[in-house]
């Protein structure tokens, strides 16, 4: 019971014991607020191009927003679950070294996924894309390349989550406006 944890369970009536604040709860609201906001900046730029009636220009801003989404979960190569579990198995010394290193590997992995995504998606522009697709996927594809070095597992694995959330909800903001 003194190190915060009885019968392996923390002991959630003790601030204290989770460092003076409810971290549960405000990671929670973090998350939250970052939904609502990321997933609401498209829901009015979707809803903006309705009222203008522009259902074609819809129509393709979905499914290019789609496939990015898409792609920058193939760029996350899981790597937010790896990293965060391995800094949450470190010791108490080693938790920077391991945050550190875990960081920097995650990030040389995914940002060779985001180069060979962005080749891909520069070359369909292209060749098989409109005009649409000439303009969007340029404008897109500079997140794959920033979204290599997200540092979402490290927040996980450091127990602040809610960082993680409004670290995500950027993508969907620069792609509603």
């Amino acid at each position: 019971a003194e190190c915060g944890v009885r019968r392996g369970f923390p002991q959630w009536d003790r601030l204290s014991a989770m460092g003076g604040r409810p971290r549960g709860l405000t990671n929670a609201a973090w998350l939250i607020l970052s939904f609502a906001i990321g997933q609401g900046s498209i829901f009015l730029a979707q809803t903006w191009l309705i009222h203008r009636g522009a259902l074609d220009l819809l129509a393709a801003f979905a499914t290019h927003f789609s496939f990015a989404i898409l792609a920058l979960m193939i760029v996350d190569f899981g790597a937010p679950v790896v990293v965060a579990r391995r800094i949450s198995l470190a010791g108490d010394g080693e938790v920077l070294d391991v945050a550190r290193r875990c960081y920097w590997q995650a990030s040389a992995v995914r940002l060779g996924v985001a180069l060979v995504r962005s080749v891909a998606a520069f070359i369909y522009a292209w060749i098989g894309g409109d005009g649409f697709s000439r303009a969007y996927i340029p404008a897109a594809v500079p997140a794959l390349l920033i979204s290599a070095f997200n540092a979402a597992g490290v927040f996980d694995g450091l127990g602040l989550s809610g960082i993680s959330g409004l670290t995500g909800m950027l993508a969907y903001i620069a792609s509603a406006i």
